[in-house]
């Protein structure tokens, strides 16, 4: 039909007026559909707070959608931060896109034996929650009542060891940064994923050097390796249990009484085990003569101190003194080592707490089941390791898992402010110890770069190498990875049916790993079998 020139013109201009609202509402609608999905992923980690400088600030921060408020929180490394601190609750349910409700997915590891141990699979557990976008971990450290059958559920047996430690057992996770992902977390159907202990497709670093694991130089030795990338994902776990920490309080007040801002603070770590035999004994850790490796060391850290004084002068700015902290296991030696240290005019401080008495083994297993002290020790335990971690230098006077969790991570984040050893680890016979500035230096050892061997003996020695107990990423996916994802993936189609179910799935059958464990065991090998091709 035939129109007129403006009533053509007008028909022109109305559909081009109606294309434009079209996109208008269009992009409306995306932007209202971003700004729900970061509203519920921020909601999902509720439960969170800012990570404070403990060791460095992070993108391991944790935000929530309400109660915040604006407080100065203190870092591992004694200063101060403005951070979020949350009051918030991890929420049970996230909603999609849709507006479904639907569960939220969480690991729940089960850890047994000391701190030390616990630690190192717990910041393991954080690690494979990002790779898998689980945005919830519920960590089962038992109670202290002596029924060993109880676990965190049953309140009636008393306050859990970690909740007790850190307010709560429920952490929510980050966004997920393993893989070189930035992809938010994705919620899923609410199923539970049980890890006891070990942490399949993690073994620990000395297994690679044994069994001779071929590791590309050029993948693992860069800087976003994937070892080096978990050891930043441990120092980020431990940040956030320093802000989690209930009895923070008594840690910065040590500080403040004991002045550690004037000092250069060297925190030693001596576990000899207090009359622990078996275990103990068996892997290599204790000494036949504890009167002369305490003499020894002592002689070693008056020796070490001089050497930083001299030859790292910025270490010691603004007239600092020099302040050895003592963490031990073993309550007999600390006289004779406050003797021996005060003779060369160093001071050695302890923090005062509940203890195992002489010669009844570890503190965790000779308070197991007594209640308030069992907790009070676990407190003890954890106040040693965060103020180890507040050092200016850690050293590590025998092979633990202790040293090698947080207050190893704490350090050697430290190690840009300022040139010189933040980690020691020390001989045999306690003559010699070999310090590190950097993980990467502590882990590979190659060349000298990042490390100095000091030594009573005089002369040349060889460099000091304790066993590496900190958990890595196997070259080889575990085969109950896979499974774990399928179980996930046959998990998501089942929830469309069924909502409101919550599924549990076990990883992991055992709670100690076979893998590594049927093959010959081989003596201690000190490096890594590194190829080119």
């Amino acid at each position: 039909f035939r129109i007129g020139r403006k009533s053509r013109n007008f028909l022109i201009l109305l559909i081009l007026f109606i294309a434009s609202l079209i996109q208008i509402l269009q992009l409306l609608s995306l932007v209202l559909s971003l700004e729900r999905d970061r509203f519920f992923t921020i909601a999902n980690n509720s439960l969170g707070t800012n990570s404070s400088d403990l060791f460095e600030p992070s993108d391991a921060s944790l935000r929530t959608v309400s109660k915040e408020k604006e407080l100065p929180m203190a870092g591992l490394d004694g200063s101060s931060s403005i951070g979020l601190i949350s009051t918030g609750i991890a929420p049970e349910f996230i909603r999609n896109r849709n507006e479904t409700l639907l569960p939220v997915d969480r690991l729940v590891h089960k850890a047994f034996w000391g701190m030390g141990h616990r630690l190192l699979r717990t910041a393991t557990i954080w690690h494979m929650a990002k790779a898998l976008n689980i945005t919830q971990v519920k960590f089962q450290w038992r109670t202290c009542t002596n029924d060993l059958s109880h676990w965190s559920e049953d309140e009636k047996s008393g306050p859990t060891i970690f909740s007790y430690l850190f307010g709560d057992d429920v952490f929510a996770v980050t966004v997920p940064r393993p893989f070189g992902s930035s992809l938010p977390p994705q919620p899923r159907r609410g199923l539970d994923i049980m890890v006891r202990n070990d942490v399949r497709g993690y073994i620990g670093g000395q297994t690679f050097k044994n069994h001779r694991l071929p590791l590309l130089s050029k993948v693992y030795r860069h800087e976003n390796s994937p070892f080096l990338e978990k050891m930043a994902s441990d120092a980020e776990f431990y940040r956030l249990l320093w802000d989690r920490f209930v009895h923070k309080e008594e840690v910065t007040e040590f500080e403040r009484r004991n002045r550690f801002e004037e000092h250069f603070v060297v925190g030693v770590h001596l576990r000899l085990g207090n009359g622990e035999l078996t275990h103990f004994n068996e892997s290599g850790r204790g000494v036949h003569n504890e009167i002369e490796f305490v003499a020894n060391i002592t002689d070693l850290l008056h020796h070490f101190i001089g050497k930083v004084q001299a030859d790292y002068p910025r270490r010691f700015d603004e007239n600092k003194t020099p302040l050895i902290f003592l963490a031990t296991d073993t309550p007999r030696l600390v006289p004779d080592i406050m003797k021996s240290t005060e003779s060369f005019g160093v001071p050695t401080i302890v923090l005062p707490q509940i203890r195992a008495k002489d010669n009844e083994g570890v503190t965790y297993e000779a308070l197991r089941g007594k209640g308030g002290d069992c907790l009070d020790g676990w407190r003890a335990m954890f106040s040693d390791a965060f103020l180890l971690a507040r050092s200016d230098v850690v050293v590590a006077a025998r092979v633990s898992t202790f040293t090698q969790s947080l207050p190893l991570s704490a350090v050697l984040e430290k190690s840009e402010t300022a040139l010189g050893p933040r980690f020691c680890e020390v001989s045999d016979t306690a003559t010699s110890m070999t310090c590190m500035e950097d993980a990467a230096a502590w882990l590979f050892r190659d060349s000298g770069r990042g490390m100095i061997t000091y030594s009573t003996e005089g002369g040349p020695v060889e460099p000091v190498v304790h066993n590496v107990a900190v958990l890595l990423p196997d070259v080889e996916l575990a085969e109950e990875f896979s499974v774990l994802i399928n179980h996930l993936n046959e998990r998501s189609f089942i929830h469309q049916q069924k909502k409101e179910e919550t599924f549990t799935y076990t990883y992991g059958q055992q709670r100690v790993s076979q893998k590594y464990r049927s093959k010959q065991k081989k003596t201690k090998v000190i490096s890594w079998n590194l190829t080119f091709s």
